[in-house]
């Protein structure tokens, strides 16, 4: 067949023409006409089960897998976190095979292994000093027997024997030979097998005296007198600030053995010597110390022997010194290496003479020494108190208010009966967080704090009407006598719930015991008895008028504020928000229902006097 020439031809588009003349959307998809459900999805499987492979991509074992991976992905999680630990575990423990066929020879930088070291200078033994030192792993280890001497170098070959057995030999000072760490003494035969981790010497013996106590100090507070009256109890001092504490410190330390006629010592000495220290210690904080203690032995002593002790700090209980105050320290003590001592201080001994008493408290653990013992303090016919006034808590949690004039929390230069009628009790009711910071009014030779309020109207018939006067509850804080609610009602109306009493919307507490002692000191006054000087609050009108009262000069205490106020004049520490009874309060759209009966006043959001300024509180 004579061969043919073809000619072929191949027609382009460009991407933006075939995107003008051919659609490349999904118009339409297709749907089955049968629902799929678990049961269809069963089906099919069942239909199509003899026509899965048994192994490979699409086959029944793959489709068990990525079931079982689909219903355990928690489960696959931890065990490939369990594989990437136990691989990690594995490398390492390879790393240790590779170091172990592989080790790695600890090198002294100056001196190499099998090298032989003794006490001398230009070729000459110092005298008395031959004894022999052999490098091993970079430690020189000192040869107490010299018979084994000549059994080493022949080990090494190395010349035994004649003038040639101390040829190869380094002769160095006391110093250079000091830099360098030793190892393990070698006396016996047994010994020349020792090495790794055996070889440095070991923790010094029991017997190896020291020239240090390690002491806990615990700071109890600065003992200061209650001069002014202010702590709530009998207590005569309260501990207040830190403690100070000078000694004689010693620093690290290291084995050392000196000889001298036929007797060796061997004691810890301080590298860095003896120094005086001074350390502030924050109250109801610890602090370990080592202490120098005095040995009489030049070499580590740790109180010098012209030690100067400056006079100790004086304590006094109206104007003189107090008798018997506990002084462990200082000359003629044991702890004579304490130069000075300001407050209360408690220690107990860590370590002494290397050997160890107790753990430090950190540790949980202190099996000697279970109680610490004064080193410094008041003895125990003096009463202390624990918490400074100005922190004081009453018995319901809140902050005690301190007399005025003291600038302690609460002051509001108020007079001294107010304090010791009222604030001076922890267990005043007043001090319940229901009536904590309000205000206090003076009325009726008593203190009084507003609680509740009642709107009472009276039918007089037709030629009189009727009449509306309001009714008032306030907690007696000098616990006066209560008395009777008019038209024959008692004050407990005030206090429990029921018709005469709207305590949902006064929000007062139902405790019993609260409630029992409420009902004790509540007083209540009605009418004109209370309107002339509290203002006559009518339906249009409920907020309680306390510029008036204030104006009337029955307002004796302004009450707690917000913004960290009565802390002191700096304005710290403050409670938080205390809102003021039948202050900033909207009318109840119910509360004309039952009887006239209008919503009582409630604790506000704030203040009655916040904006006051200078007028109410007189610091600021």
């Amino acid at each position: 067949m004579a061969n043919q020439n073809i000619k072929l031809t191949k027609t382009v588009l460009s991407n933006r023409y075939s995107n003008d003349i051919y659609s490349k959307n999904f118009d339409a998809l297709a749907k089955s006409n049968e629902p799929i459900n678990e049961n269809t999805i069963k089906d099919n499987y069942n239909e199509t089960f003899y026509s899965i492979p048994k192994t490979g991509k699409l086959s029944h074992n793959s489709l068990v897998q990525r079931t079982y991976d689909w219903r355990h992905q928690v489960v696959n999680r931890e065990k490939e976190n369990q594989i990437d630990i136990l691989i990690n575990e594995l490398d390492e423990k390879n790393e240790q095979l590779a170091n172990t066929q592989n080790p790695i020879v600890k090198q002294h930088p100056l001196y190499a292994n099998r090298d032989f070291l003794v006490l001398g200078q230009n070729g000459e033994i110092f005298p008395g000093k031959d004894f022999k030192y052999v490098m091993q792993e970079g430690l020189k280890r000192k040869i107490t027997n010299k018979d084994l001497y000549p059994v080493i170098r022949k080990c090494f070959d190395l010349p035994s024997e004649g003038e040639a057995l101390n040829s190869g030999v380094y002769f160095l000072t006391d110093l250079e030979l000091n830099a360098i760490d030793s190892g393990k003494d070698i006396n016996t035969i047994p010994d020349l097998s020792i090495s790794g981790e055996d070889l440095p010497i070991d923790a010094q013996p029991v017997s190896i005296k020291t020239s240090f106590y390690k002491l806990e100090i615990e700071c109890l507070g600065t003992e200061i007198q209650d001069e002014i009256d202010l702590l709530l109890s009998d207590e005569q001092f309260y501990l207040q600030g830190g403690c100070e504490i000078q000694y004689y410190a010693t620093g690290p330390y290291h084995l050392s053995t000196h000889t001298a006629g036929n007797s060796t010592h061997t004691s810890f000495l301080n590298i860095e010597g003896t120094e005086i220290k001074t350390d502030i210690i924050q109250k109801n904080k610890f602090k370990i110390i080592n202490l120098g203690k005095d040995t009489n032995r030049p070499l580590d002593d740790g109180v010098p022997n012209d030690a100067s002790y400056p006079d100790p700090p004086l304590v006094l209980y109206n104007g003189t010194y107090v008798p018997g105050y506990i002084k462990e320290w200082g000359p003629g003590t044991k702890f004579n290496g304490i130069l000075s001592v300001k407050g209360r201080v408690k220690y107990r001994i860590l370590q002494e003479d290397n050997l160890n008493y107790a753990e430090p408290l950190s540790s949980g653990n202190d099996p000697y020494n279970p109680s610490f013992k004064i080193l410094n303090g008041l003895p125990n016919n003096y009463t202390l108190s624990s918490v400074p006034p100005g922190s004081e808590k009453s018995s319901y949690g809140t902050r005690i208010i301190y007399k005025g004039g003291s600038e302690l929390y609460g002051d509001q230069r108020h007079e001294d009966y107010m304090y010791e009628q009222v604030f001076r009790d922890p267990d005043s009711l007043y001090y319940h967080p229901f009536f904590y910071g309000q205000p206090i009014i003076r009325y009726d030779k008593d203190f009084l704090v507003l609680y509740n309020y009642y709107l009472d109207e009276v039918d007089l018939g037709d030629l009189l009407g009727s009449i509306k006067y309001n009714t008032f509850a306030f907690l007696s804080l000098e616990k006066k006598r209560k008395n009777n609610y008019p038209y024959g009602h008692i004050a407990e109306h005030f206090t429990e719930a029921g018709v005469h009493s709207r305590i949902s919307t006064t929000g007062i507490p139902q405790e019993s015991s609260f409630q029992q002692k409420l009902k004790d000191q509540t007083r209540v006054y009605k009418g004109n008895d209370v309107d002339d000087w509290m203002g006559e609050i009518n339906v249009d009108n409920r907020y309680i008028n306390w510029a008036k009262i204030r104006g009337e000069g029955r307002l004796r205490y302004y009450g707690l504020r917000a913004g960290g106020q009565y802390g002191g004049p700096d304005g710290n520490s403050g409670e938080p928000n205390v809102g003021t009874i039948g202050y900033g309060q909207v009318p109840d759209p119910g509360s004309n229902t039952g009887g006239g009966r209008a919503t009582p006043p409630k604790k506000g959001t704030s203040n009655a006097f916040y904006g006051y300024g200078s007028h109410s509180f007189p610091w600021e």
